[in-house]
């Protein structure tokens, strides 16, 4: 029951101060011992794809023999996801420990005067905890939101890692993609490298900027020929071309579509930060595994995390180029933030035979009902055809059932919209 009550306490503690910057959470990590210095950190920002950066390059740091720490967000089933070791979770007894640890540092803090902290910054103090005491060479950080006023960028890392940038939390970070853009390359530090995955529109040229103004170098992704050789439902098989190197061949089990351009970003840090070999990653790219982005439940069933319309985007790509005709039928719920009518969109110009909608738990659902008028106008605006079946029910393990009583022999179930519809989905043991 402790364990169980330390992770209540953690989840009821607000996400957000009014102004977000490293003072209170340098104060905490101090108040602490700067764990957080006692390792090498590779940081990673962006919009989409750094989980699977993160999954990759964690794998691959095993591979070459380091001990491997990594902290995630969001979690999907177990708050532990958040906080592994060569992709082990923390033990129930570690996560108890070091929630009181840093509560007491918490309260000592707020004795002197400091604000409370919140959820995402007690969890990373947490984890710096934990990775320094357990004696990690490496620990690979994932920012919460954005990069320059994240909590994470009290770290001073050997590496710092840019993923695909799209829009994505635009209340917080700006509503185009040059302010998020400009706001994920605070990352950047002096001398340090950067490694971008391919970026688009004006987004590269910022991210070159910015490493020059701060004195950093900056290397992306298309210095490699990525061409996918074979994709389907089981996974990629991609090649990369570096052009000093001879062609290598590698595979994933992941088959978004979108996963060999994660994996070229995670072997382009490995080659840039511990001279690897491009060669000698093959099997730690294939062991590589990341929920919730185009995971098969069970036969016919696929969960999808993607929740703005580039992570859309890719999805569909995914759905044109690895799963071929099947029916398609797409259960969606999306968070109140997002840009719900074009990615509604774009799941509509896949002529699904069917559309059931749900809503997502907690204070950021979007209504089921507004879902479904966004569907109407969409069609009406683009000119889009709308299925057949179009359902709307509120209740996540309801409208399961109800996606399955369309479901025909060939017809394949997507969920997808939310990282935390794929949560409860997973957490359903459909």
């Amino acid at each position: 029951m402790e364990y169980e009550k330390a992770v209540q306490n953690l989840l009821n503690t607000p996400r957000y101060k009014k102004k977000a910057d490293c003072k209170g959470i340098a104060r905490l990590l101090g108040l602490l011992g700067r764990p957080h210095e006692n390792f090498y950190i590779i940081h990673v920002a962006g919009t989409n794809g750094k989980g699977s950066v993160c999954e990759y390059l964690s794998r691959i740091g095993q591979h070459l023999g380091y001990a491997m720490g990594m902290f995630t967000s969001p979690h999907l089933t177990d708050i532990r996801e958040r906080f592994q070791i060569n992709n082990n979770l923390m033990g129930k007894e570690q996560f108890i420990k070091y929630y009181k640890k840093v509560k007491e540092a918490e309260q000592a803090l707020r004795e002197e005067g400091g604000l409370p902290a919140t959820f995402f910054e007690l969890v990373f103090a947490m984890a710096m905890c934990y990775f320094s005491d357990s004696g990690v060479d490496y620990a690979i950080v994932e920012a919460g939101i954005g990069g320059k006023s994240d909590t994470t960028n009290v770290v001073n890392p050997v590496l710092s890692i840019i993923t695909a940038i799209g829009l994505d939390h635009m209340a917080l970070l700006g509503d185009t993609l040059e302010a998020i853009a400009i706001e994920k390359a605070g990352i950047m530090r002096k001398g340090v490298p950067v490694v971008a995955s391919r970026q688009y529109g004006g987004v590269r040229d910022i991210l070159c900027q910015s490493a020059v103004n701060i004195g950093a170098i900056c290397h992306f992704t298309d210095e490699f020929d990525i061409q996918i050789l074979k994709n389907n439902p089981k996974g990629i098989d991609f090649s990369i071309d570096s052009g000093y190197d001879s062609k290598s061949l590698f595979h994933t089990n992941m088959c978004g579509i979108y996963q060999a351009e994660n994996a070229a970003t995670a072997i382009m840090a490995s080659v840039v930060l511990w001279k690897a070999g491009i060669s000698q990653l093959k099997e730690p790219v294939a062991k590589a595994f990341w929920p919730a982005r185009m995971e098969q439940i069970y036969e016919g069933f696929y969960v999808d995390g993607a929740h703005n319309l580039q992570a859309v985007e890719a999805f569909c790509m995914t759905l044109e180029k690895s799963f071929g005709d099947s029916g398609r039928i797409f259960l969606y719920a999306v968070a109140n933030d997002k840009d719900d009518e074009t990615m509604v969109a774009e799941l509509l110009r896949m002529r699904p035979k069917a559309f059931v909608i749900t809503r997502i738990n907690g204070e950021r659902a979007t209504d089921e009902k507004q879902v479904l008028e966004c569907i109407k106008r969409a069609g009406k605006k683009y000119g889009l055809v709308l299925p057949d079946v179009i359902i709307d029910e509120p209740n996540i393990a309801r409208a399961v059932d109800l996606a399955k009583e369309q479901q025909e022999s060939k017809d394949i179930i997507f969920a997808v919209g939310s990282l935390y519809l794929a949560a409860a989905i997973k957490d359903m043991n459909v």
